[in-house]
């Protein structure tokens, strides 16, 4: 085994509860069916095209459905 690469077979859940690679410290996601490492995209309060889509709630005699 060659010196140095026991650390790219480490991996860690970070605060947000995502399993990261340990040597690059990127997200670790599955894209079909293929494990991948990416960055993840900053956070913004704004609605944009990778944010998951807003909750909607309607009220129907004082109840929420």
């Amino acid at each position: 085994r060659s010196k140095g690469c026991e650390k790219h077979q480490i991996f860690f859940i970070d605060n947000y509860e995502v399993l990261c690679h340990a040597a690059s410290g990127l997200a670790i996601d599955i894209v079909d069916d293929v494990p991948v490492l990416h960055r993840r995209r900053a956070v913004d309060s704004r609605p944009n095209p990778w944010s998951h889509p807003l909750l909607e709630f309607s009220s129907v005699n004082s109840q929420i459905q």
